[in-house]
């Protein structure tokens, strides 16, 4: 296959859905959720075949964009959506050895596209949330000579401030001998604009959309307010038909009914409100916003937030980068959907659950594995069920590999404990072939989706991660638990009966009661010493009174002949 170019090459895509998603609210996007305009709609459906057979125009359209924002006319390029405007402004000024500045961290096209067109991207960090570095910024525009473009979006996506006019006037006059475009996607919902000062200064770009502030997002169409010679330049750029007929008469008519725009304003600006108010009651920062998303530091319990919304159908923006960690930026809905999300995340009974003897029938697997391995290394010698269950009534043997070495050595037989392990693995797992295969899962499927749409389901296994994954994801329900808490996410000396794993579990959630389902000794000792309630779960191999009055000897609750006698503990009031 023929190479591209290094520029190309050394770009990661943005990747983007090939398929719609199928959620009741899709908010990761931040697109106008409000949608547009009857007088859109109405003109969409009257649409005609003798429009559409011939090349788009878009005289009509840079008029009326020309007046709205009192510019002339010739200082207007329309473009296929903002990105188009991007690029486009990129490959024109661009080229090896160039270089275009940004803050970090802010929409990532811009960057993307400066790659592509072979210029390099300079990124200065914002030092406190969210302040605009102007001294860094400052400074890299004066030092650094190959600095050719300066890039800033005004409000800032995602941290939602606006730019101050001192800053960008500031920025504009240090950067005389470079292009600065200010990408303005979100400034209709603040009351800050560069657009009066393109007749003042040469050297400015602002950037516009119809996605955000009219819903034509699925048009794609958005424009530049530049000099007009830069306009001139543009057009040798970029295609002259890449905007679509039908694009062009919609925009006209969303610029023709403001009025519709005003109203969703007025809407985002309560939801942004409303939302915000309700995120920090939960004990959330949330960060001034002046566009139509809000941005909030969930913390630890960032994954806790983003899985709750997700299991019920609304899909957020959630981040993993080092320095957006715990971040979550949601899409303004209206108020009925904020009243939701906000509902959905309000603390509530968190339901834990031990995985072997729980969740899972390990007694034809764990079980005979345990049998297996100690035949291994004992040569002619065996142990049995019974053995095994004596064993882990003694608590502190809640590993299967610490209880297999256990009942070596109880035999005098000494073995090396990774050896043993390799051995154990082999048998039970074996990349998934082992005897984890036998397993019989005991928690009713349609009971854990409606549990989950009303508790926090979480995991405290002692499996590694592989395997307690292997299950869930056999069984298809791994997406209704969270945290999934293995002793892989645990120090050797952290694990059960030690509360750490229950208290991480608490640090990731928000609960108002929590439960813990486990099957021995360690769970109920685990539990208590964590101080949340501990309900004893009989395991199918072992039903027996004795074994229930064991179980509640050591700080179990109540014990349970299943899990899926589960809700004899969830309703209670």
């Amino acid at each position: 296959m023929i190479e591209p170019k290094k520029s190309v090459k050394s770009t990661e895509a943005y990747e983007t859905p090939l398929f719609e998603e199928e959620y009741a609210l899709k908010i990761d996007a931040n697109e106008n959720l409000f949608g547009a305009s009857d007088k859109v709609l109405e003109v969409l459906h009257g649409i005609t075949k003798e429009q559409l057979l011939k090349y788009p125009v878009y005289g009509k359209l840079s008029q009326k964009i020309a007046d709205f924002y009192g510019v002339p006319i010739d200082c207007i390029k329309v473009t296929n959506g903002a990105d188009e405007a991007l690029f486009s402004l990129m490959n024109t000024y661009l080229e090896n050895g160039d270089a275009m500045l940004t803050v970090t961290p802010s929409f990532s096209m811009p960057k993307l596209y400066a790659q592509i067109s072979g210029g390099e991207v300079i990124e200065v960090p914002y030092k406190k949330r969210w302040q605009f570095p102007i001294d860094d910024f400052l400074k890299q525009i004066k030092n650094n000579k190959k600095i050719k473009i300066v890039h800033l979006t005004s409000p800032n996506n995602p941290t939602g401030e606006c730019l101050s006019e001192e800053n960008a006037l500031k920025i504009i006059k240090a950067a005389k001998d470079k292009l600065v475009i200010f990408d303005e996607t979100y400034a209709g919902y603040c009351d800050f604009s560069m657009i009066d000062r393109v007749k003042d200064f040469d050297n400015i770009a602002v950037v516009k959309s119809f996605s955000k502030d009219f819903a034509l997002a699925g048009l794609r169409i958005g424009y530049i307010i530049t000099h007009p010679d830069r306009v001139k330049l543009l057009k040798t750029v970029i295609s002259p038909y890449s905007v679509n007929t039908i694009a062009v008469i919609l925009a006209e008519t969303a610029l023709s009914d403001i009025n519709h725009f005003k109203k969703v304003k007025k809407a985002v600006k309560k939801s942004v409100a409303f939302l915000s108010d309700g995120l920090k009651k939960l004990g959330f920062e949330v960060y001034p916003s002046e566009a139509n998303f809000v941005l909030t530091d969930a913390g630890k319990k960032a994954g806790f937030v983003y899985n709750m919304l997700l299991k019920n159908g609304i899909k957020v923006r959630k981040f993993s980068s080092p320095d957006m960690d715990g971040l979550i930026r949601i899409t303004a809905p209206d108020l009925k959907n904020c009243k939701k999300i906000l509902t959905l995340l309000q603390p509530a009974k968190t339901l834990i659950f031990d995985m072997d003897g729980v969740l899972a029938d390990v007694s034809k697997s764990y079980r005979t594995t345990i049998i297996k391995t100690y035949e291994h290394f004992a040569k002619g010698k065996t142990v049995t069920y019974d053995d095994i269950a004596k064993a882990k009534s003694l608590g502190g043997l809640n590993n299967d590999w610490d209880l297999t070495e256990y009942l070596l050595r109880k035999d005098g037989i000494k073995v090396n404990k990774n050896k043993l392990i390799e051995v154990f693995e082999k048998i039970y797992f074996d990349n998934g072939n082992g005897l984890i295969g036998k397993e019989k899962f005991l928690f009713d499927k349609k009971l854990i989706k409606k549990l989950a749409k009303k508790y926090n389901l979480a995991i405290f296994t002692g499996r590694p991660k592989h395997e307690a994954l292997f299950t869930l994801q056999k069984e298809k329900i791994e997406q209704y638990f969270y945290p999934i808490i293995t002793m892989d996410d645990l120090p050797q000396d952290n694990q059960k009966p030690d509360i750490a794993g229950i208290e991480l579990i608490k640090e990731k959630l928000l609960s108002a009661e929590i439960y813990y389902f486990g099957d021995t000794i360690d769970d109920m000792l685990c539990g208590n010493n964590a101080k949340v309630n501990a309900i004893g779960i009989l395991p199918p191999q072992n039903q027996s009174d004795e074994y229930k009055k064991l179980l509640l000897k050591h700080g179990a609750k109540t014990v349970l002949k299943s899990i899926n006698e589960i809700e004899q503990i969830t309703e209670r009031k």
